[in-house]
């Protein structure tokens, strides 16, 4: 047996659930992608083409989560499987999108660069207790 932590209950995991499902259907999301709106007013969701704004319904929702897998599993760019996201695996991945950095050269606070992002990359593939970087 694996030990767990729970940090919610059953019935407030359903309420979150239930006022997310209420949200994409009365205040939708925006997407800007002409093809993922036809294709999501093809399945019979609102679109409102002039806003980007899509309005789900219940009955989508929910045949999107139950068709979406149990498990699924990534690999690096050489094929090797680095993530097997099943049963009970957990993987840490630090950070988010850096909006700004601090330069450490400088230490000004500036926007990123391309050099940034292959600086972090060559950093976390040294971090052995990391499995993934976030998108950056």
């Amino acid at each position: 047996m694996r030990p767990s932590l729970k940090f919610l209950s059953e019935d407030l995991i359903k309420q979150i659930i239930s006022e997310a499902i209420q949200l994409l259907c009365k205040l939708g999301v925006e997407i800007h992608n002409e093809e993922i709106l036809s294709m999501l007013a093809d399945f019979g969701a609102t679109v409102e083409k002039e806003k980007q704004r899509v309005f789900f319904t219940e009955e989508i929702i929910e045949k999107a989560l139950a068709s979406a897998p149990s498990s699924f599993k990534l690999f690096d760019v050489l094929g090797n499987e680095t993530h097997d996201f099943s049963g009970y695996n957990v993987y840490y991945t630090p950070g988010s999108a850096a909006i700004y950095v601090l330069d450490y050269h400088t230490k000004e606070i500036r926007k990123p660069s391309t050099d940034d992002y292959i600086n972090y990359v060559k950093l976390m593939t040294q971090l052995d207790n990391i499995a993934s970087q976030s998108t950056a």
